[in-house]
């Protein structure tokens, strides 16, 4: 759901335009400090209009729209706070110390205590977060630790000058900060990527620039970008998703080391040995594993997240990795494509962790998707992308998928307040004109089996 002018606060935005004062949006560092000095009445119409740059951004502008609708006069400005600070605790790509925050903040909404600050860092700590997004080779492991520790965070803005990658470079986290190429500057970044990674195969268009290991024949080039365009237009129509604003980089490795590196070099974080596709939709970028002279499928589940996060809107973890799993291992048609039967289907199988029902899968949270009470657990995550992965194929089979992702990102308020705990299951069963989530799972797990002979039962 966007920033919208929910019911509660219609009359402070008359206020707002009858006092002259201007609502254009602001940076979101001038909009933190009139939060923080309390100017909430001000700051909500503001907070409407705000087009942030990333993720991180986003969320931060979502919790401080949320806690100052908690603070305006009125009770439906505080019942409309606390609904969307249940709405942001569900679908925001949170941490562990972030959702208590917002826990407290619901608490305390309508009170008279002060707002409490938030700090938030993308890439965060986990798995599978919304502005950096992770995909492995491994399916039964467990982990010791997530996949992912920040070295270091990157910061607001640098200039890392003539930066020259190789095997053995120092780390340079926030070398793509302002580096971000508008359509028509793809002179401008062929010149600084060839001066930072002189050894690797470059080539582009308005829409990609594509970095590689390997040395590639201009057709091997041309069915790359022909087949990154058929994806990413494919995406941004069945989803309503918006075009990239900006160039997308992408980095293809010859095997998971060099992909470790580079996500050293180029976010400052240390990833999983076993990670074999990266994404970081600040920065429209991503880092894949390709070992043959096409594309690797690991590409087109990044590209979806690269498109769907730059997308206004708040999209749940099951639904986000789910929906992105779909297209690492797809069957291409004319005017369509789907999902095929993949390794994720062989999880299931084997079940190496307890199956969620339905009703428990579609009302995680970030947290909750990635097992961070089973310390980010790999053979939990893998249970939960699975089931993630094929419940949306099976939406896709009834044609009902990309009505169910609009309804989910763009929800309607009133459904989370008539139904706070489980609304993404009353949005799925309107999806399907009322018929009774037991049903749907029912048909989905039938499904599973003729279609694929995956039996599963949640225990």
């Amino acid at each position: 759901m966007e920033r919208t002018v929910i019911k509660g606060i219609i009359a402070a935005l008359l206020i707002m335009l009858l006092s002259g004062i201007a609502l254009d949006a602001q940076d979101l560092h001038t909009l933190r400090l009139m939060w923080e000095s309390g100017q909430y009445d001000e700051i909500v119409p503001l907070l409407a209009n705000f087009k942030p740059k990333d993720k991180a951004e986003s969320t931060e502008a979502d919790y401080l729209f949320a806690s100052s609708l908690c603070r305006m006069h009125g009770n439906e400005a505080k019942s409309d706070g606390r609904t969307y600070l249940k709405l942001l605790l569900k679908y925001g790509d949170l941490n562990a110390k972030n959702r208590r925050t917002v826990s407290e903040e619901l608490n305390n909404c309508g009170s008279d205590r002060p707002a409490i600050s938030i700090t938030i860092n993308y890439p965060q700590p986990t798995a599978g977060i919304s502005s950096a997004k992770m995909l492995y080779d491994s399916r039964f492991s467990e982990m010791s630790n997530v996949p992912a520790k920040i070295k270091k965070i990157l910061p607001d803005k640098s200039f890392w000058g003539d930066s020259i990658y190789s095997p053995d470079s120092v780390p340079m986290p926030g070398l793509l900060d302002n580096r971000l190429y508008s359509k028509t500057e793809i002179n401008d970044a062929t010149e600084f990527f060839r001066r930072a990674f002189p050894n690797y195969d470059q080539f582009g268009d308005s829409t990609f620039y594509i970095l590689s290991q390997r040395d590639l024949s201009q057709s091997q080039k041309n069915s790359m970008l022909e087949i990154l365009h058929q994806f990413q237009s494919y995406f941004i129509r069945k989803y309503d998703l918006e075009i990239p604003e900006f160039l997308i980089t992408v980095f293809l490795t010859n095997n998971k080391d060099e992909l470790r590196l580079l996500c050293d070099f180029l976010y400052g974080l240390e990833v999983s040995p076993m990670a074999i596709g990266y994404s970081c939709s600040k920065y429209y970028s991503m880092v894949a594993v390709s070992t043959g002279t096409s594309i690797s499928r690991t590409s087109f589940h990044e590209l979806f997240h690269v498109v769907s996060d730059n997308t206004p809107g708040m999209v749940p973890a099951w639904l986000s990795e789910g929906v992105a799993s779909i297209y690492e291992w797809p069957s291409i048609e004319t005017t369509d494509i789907r999902g095929k039967d993949d390794w994720r289907g062989d999880v299931l199988r084997a079940a190496p962790a307890r199956i969620p029902f339905l009703s428990e899968l579609l009302t995680m949270n970030w947290g909750d998707f990635n097992c961070e009470d089973k310390n980010f657990r790999l053979d939990c995550q893998s249970v939960n992308y699975a089931m993630a992965r094929y419940f949306m194929m099976y939406l896709d089979s009834e044609n009902k998928l990309a009505e169910f992702y609009k309804r989910i990102v763009s929800v309607d308020i009133g459904i989370v307040e008539m139904h706070p705990d489980d609304f993404s299951i009353k949005i799925l069963e309107d999806t399907y004109d009322g018929k009774p989530i037991g049903r749907i799972e029912t048909d989905f797990r039938q499904w599973l089996y003729d279609q694929y002979h995956i039996s599963i039962r949640s225990l």
